[in-house]
């Protein structure tokens, strides 16, 4: 898991604007091709250590080309490695057969260099980071949580386990492609929201349906809005933290959903007691996440904060007071205590 997420950090990182959703969701449809592949893989091998023997061979192949990669530019400008960036960019210009300046970033960029080593402690520093990270954590915890209580609940769907699993795997693929398309046109945080409680809804609703094609049917539908929730926060929140800190803020989110996917398989235990009793606290969870990711700032089209200042600017809500007839200061909503910035128009 700790190499996929440092893979979308990079995926994201490494293109424009433009191009930062469609990266995004398009690393993870290859997640849904090895869960179809686990299913058919899992059905001709049956012994649990050949099979983990088998799966390792992908990993082992991938360990001889990662030293070819490039570094991500944008870490490299954070470290204020402009001379490397540069030389990635140009080598990627030649590539692509493109002109572009001798220097393509600012030369202040290389007086502006720090030798201060950000950490994830700098997420909760300032009030505004802490809020987000706070929020993405949860928004986290709960779709990793879900996403992972309806794939291991595919053997109780009435069909065959194998063919449910792969089913599962196969209904990601839709669910990327859907989100790369949504939260371009309609934005992150509606569509985060939408998906997560209409996965909530479709986890309420499979208690009341027996096992079966329709119980399958809606189980599907649950996990193709949870997944469709894994691609927009995975983009939503590599969006939201700044670039020193961006790697450690996904890494603290990724530990959040980690929790999720360890409590999942225990929250199902808790069937013996009331046997609908997962669905519905999947569903409650689901609720309560949905409603609070409306609390975050909408990504959609802007900029990554490029420094901690930044990220902790990004998103704030400015409030207007009148003073001297037409004289209008605008002050930023921060704990005074804490940070205190004005604009004076």
């Amino acid at each position: 898991m700790g190499i996929y997420l440092i893979t979308f950090v990079f995926a994201t990182e490494l293109v424009g604007l433009k191009w930062r959703n469609v990266a995004g969701n398009v690393v993870p449809i290859y997640w849904g091709l090895g869960i179809m592949l686990l299913a058919f893989l899992g059905y001709l091998v049956r012994d649990w250590r050949k099979l983990q023997i088998v799966l390792s061979v992908p990993t082992a192949v991938a360990v001889i080309y990662m030293p070819f990669l490039p570094e991500s530019v944008r870490w490299l400008l954070s470290q204020g490695e402009v001379a490397k960036a540069e030389a990635i960019i140009h080598r990627a210009a030649r590539a692509s057969k493109v002109t572009i300046p001798e220097h393509p970033f600012d030369e202040k960029l290389e007086e502006e260099k720090s030798d201060r080593k950000y950490t994830a402690l700098d997420l909760f520093r300032t009030p505004n980071l802490r809020k987000k990270t706070l929020n993405v954590m949860y928004n986290w915890f709960v779709v990793v949580m879900v996403y992972f209580g309806l794939s291991l609940s595919t053997a109780d769907l009435g069909i065959d386990p194998y063919v449910a699993f792969m089913l599962s795997g196969l209904v990601e693929i839709p669910a990327r492609i859907f989100s790369i398309f949504a939260i371009d046109r309609f934005g992150r945080r509606p569509i985060l929201a939408f998906v997560i409680l209409f996965g909530g809804a479709c986890c309420f609703l499979t208690v009341f349906i027996a096992p079966g094609v329709y119980r399958v049917t809606v189980a599907m539908s649950g996990k193709f809005a949870l997944t469709a929730a894994f691609g927009v926060v995975y983009v939503y929140s590599a969006e939201l933290f700044p670039t020193p800190v961006r790697s450690a803020g996904m890494g603290l989110a990724s530990m959040s959903g980690r929790l999720g996917s360890v409590i999942s398989p225990l929250a199902l235990v808790i069937s013996d007691i009331w046997e609908p009793l997962p669905l519905v606290l999947f569903s409650s969870l689901s609720v309560t996440a949905g409603l609070l990711g409306l609390l975050l700032p909408e990504t959609m089209g802007t900029n990554l904060p490029e420094t901690i200042e930044e990220g902790e600017a990004f998103g704030k809500k400015p409030r207007q007071n009148k003073s001297n007839g037409d004289a209008h200061e605008l002050k930023v909503a921060a704990d005074d205590d804490e940070v205190d910035e004005k604009l004076v128009v």
